[in-house]
This record gives structure tokens, C-alpha cells and sequence, in this order.
């Protein structure tokens, strides 16, 4: 750009009088050093695809008729406007990027490749720690467990829960669960269990249940009851018994008595 092409035109006249005419030149710029095409960096989750559009730095319009390629089909995809589709692989790691380059070739000719960037970011799975709180209640009961995230966060708009207890354990569309505790369960039994979690982007996890079953408080022990009982019965009969073998004694002590106040008698009369 900048250069100058120099030269003459013979002109020659119909009187047959000729003249030359200089003709000058001046190489213009290519396209290429027209315009600046770029792409912002992107970010996506994996499993993801990620959209990003092509702009030109100064604001101009890319000129009609010009072209794109991608060299990574099927990972970076280019349309005829320039606009790019990134797919991030399932097995990507946060902090992961993908690059890959796009030639732009201009009607003009001229050509130049411009450089997509996608760092890859955490799952829903990794940002959210859903949980739920150790619970307890008594045989036939039903115990309720809100769903809580750690660190105060709001779980995504768009999250499903599916339990792996349906029936005993169950769990709504915001995620509280209500666990059924049967009526033959016993103190110290545990409940267990794990709900799915699924998020908006696709990424799962399983979050843990636990209820342990409690003593029920109407509960009795018969065994217990009835050997208070007996005891109860055993007391009344023995006071009777204490009754009769007292008198007994007393009835002995009183002819004794009265056998030796006879014999103290019959002795003074021999004598005399």
C-alpha cells in the first residue's frame, strides 16, 4: 500500500499530432488491511455450546461477499455471517480452553485468520452444594425435609429432584422431601436413601437422606404393666396370711396361759 505504478499514454489526433499523458497509480490497501474482524473470548459449561458472533473492531461493516472457515469442524463451526458455534466435549474440565482459528477471505482476494478463544467454566453441580438435614420421628409418622444449600445460594430455576424411594421416600418440585416411616419400624432404625439432582445445564448429582426412627411416646410395655400388676396382687394376698398367723400365735399364748394358771392352782390345793 502506498506504491506508486507509473507509465505514458501515447495520444495521438486525428490531424496526426500526437502527445503523451502520464498515468499514476497508487496501490490502495487490501481488504485485509481495511478491516479488523475479531471474536470475544467466550465461556461455556461442558456439554455445552457456545454462540459468539464476529465483530469489527472499528465498527465497520464486513464487506459482502466475503467468506469463512473454520479449521475445526465440528468443534468451532462458522456460518456465511461469521457467526461461530463452539461445542464444548462432556469430558472438558473447568479451565479447560478450546481455540481454533477462522480464515476470512475478502472479495478482494486478501485473507487472514482470526483467533477463537472458549474457556470452559463450572458445571451447575459444581456451583450449587444442595443438602439435606438429618431428620427423626416415630413408627407411622411422616417426616418432612426441606431442601437447603450450603452456602445460602438459591438453587436454578429449572431444577428437577427424582428420589430412589419413591413411596417411602418422596420428593417435590422444590425439593423437600417426605419420608414415611413404617408403622413396624423400630428406635435406632434408619432411614436412608438419595435424591437426583438435575440442573438446568444437564449436570447431576445425589444428595443424601437420612431419618432415624424414634421411640413412639404411646407406646407401652404390657410386659412391664402386667408384672406390676402381679406384684400388686401378691401384696394383697400376703396381708391376710400376716392377719391370720398373728392371731394364731395370740390364741396359742392365751392357753398357754391359761394351762398354767390351772396348773398354779391345782399345786396350792395339794399343798394345803
Amino acid at each position: 500500500p502506498g506504491d506508486k505504478i507509473t507509465g505514458k499514454v501515447l495520444v495521438r489526433y486525428p490531424d496526426g499530432s500526437t502527445e503523451e499523458i502520464p498515468v499514476t497509480v497508487t496501490v490502495g490497501e487490501q481488504d485485509k488491511d481495511d478491516y479488523t474482524p475479531k471474536y470475544e473470548d467466550g465461556t461455556g459449561k461442558p456439554g455445552s455450546k457456545v454462540e459468539i458472533p464476529l465483530t469489527e473492531e472499528n465498527g465497520k461493516k464486513i464487506p459482502d461477499g466475503t467468506t469463512f472457515e473454520s479449521d475445526q469442524p465440528g468443534v468451532i463451526d462458522v456460518d456465511k455471517d461469521g457467526k461461530v458455534t463452539v461445542t464444548i466435549p462432556e469430558e472438558s474440565n473447568p479451565g479447560d480452553k478450546i481455540t481454533g482459528k477462522i480464515t476470512v477471505t475478502y472479495p478482494d482476494g486478501s485473507t487472514e485468520e482470526i483467533p477463537v478463544t472458549v474457556t470452559v467454566g463450572e458445571q451447575d453441580k459444581d456451583i450449587y452444594t444442595p443438602k439435606y438435614e438429618d431428620g427423626n420421628g416415630k413408627p407411622g409418622s411422616k417426616v418432612e425435609i426441606p431442601l437447603t444449600e450450603e452456602n445460602g445460594k438459591k438453587i436454578p430455576d429449572g431444577t428437577t429432584f427424582e428420589s430412589d424411594q419413591p413411596g417411602v421416600i418422596d420428593v417435590d418440585k422444590d425439593g423437600k422431601v417426605t419420608v414415611t416411616i413404617p408403622e413396624g419400624a423400630k428406635p435406632g432404625d434408619k432411614i436412608t436413601g438419595k435424591i437426583t439432582v438435575t440442573y438446568p445445564d444437564g449436570s447431576t448429582e445425589e444428595i443424601p437422606v437420612t431419618v432415624t426412627v424414634t421411640s413412639n411416646a404411646n407406646y407401652e410395655d404390657t410386659k412391664t404393666t402386667m408384672d406390676n400388676g402381679d406384684k400388686s396382687n401378691d401384696s394383697q394376698n400376703v396381708l391376710p396370711n400376716t392377719g391370720t398367723e398373728s392371731n394364731a400365735t395370740l390364741a396359742s399364748l392365751g392357753l398357754l396361759g391359761m394351762l398354767g394358771g390351772l396348773g398354779l392352782v391345782a399345786r396350792k390345793k395339794k399343798e394345803d
